[in-house]
């Protein structure tokens, strides 16, 4: 249902996510103990609570579905024209980069601030550390140096699901231009599903 140009199920479905998130890191910020949620499975739907961390993933899939599709009306539509389909292209990351690195850049300094002044428990990390994190940030690949385990603190944890979808931002755009035929994107977003389900 379409009404005053919004989709009012992913409106609702975007609600879901922010509670399902909500949830999970108000678990994390009052319980601390149990930070690390068992998932049980072959369990009953009362046991709901204990997979809200799928609220992230229903994020990137609501994401990836208006991104993408506002990406493929544009790119058939200009794709004639090549220099109409750059500004558009163009366009579309340097609306990105000001919607995501001002606010990006300044929790991270604001952190950086906090282990300098006020770091008494360990609570921010080391400064050396943060600077090395700092890079993974700038280069949106933190989510890679995340999973290394090098970085164990929390206050710069989320930064691993804005690392995702600027990544997805970059590729996304380059996989519509060099792919045009919809049945095409299909069958390779299908392929690489499946080669990642496997992997």
């Amino acid at each position: 249902m379409i009404k005053s140009g919004r989709n009012l199920e992913t409106d609702r479905l975007r609600g879901i996510a922010i509670l399902m998130t909500m949830y999970i890191h108000y678990s994390r910020v009052f319980f601390p103990w149990n930070i690390n949620p068992v998932y049980v499975h072959n369990n009953s739907i009362a046991n709901l609570f204990s997979y809200c961390w799928t609220g992230v993933d229903l994020f990137f899939v609501i994401s990836g579905y208006i991104i993408s599709k506002t990406l493929i009306s544009q790119i058939d539509l200009y794709k004639a024209d090549i220099n109409q389909l750059a500004l558009t292209i163009r366009g579309f990351y340097l609306k990105r980069i000001y919607r995501l690195y001002p606010v990006k850049w300044v929790v991270f300094l604001l952190v950086l601030l906090c282990a300098v002044f006020f770091n008494n428990a360990g609570y921010f990390s080391s400064v050396e550390s943060l600077i090395e994190v700092g890079v993974s940030i700038f280069l949106s690949i933190f989510n890679y140096y995340f999973v290394t385990g090098l970085y164990h603190e929390f206050s710069l944890q989320p930064y691993w699901s804005l690392a995702v979808e600027e990544q997805f931002y970059f590729i996304a755009p380059l996989f519509f231009i060099f792919i045009r035929n919809n049945k095409h994107r299909v069958i390779v977003i299908l392929c690489l599903l499946l080669l990642i389900t496997f992997y």
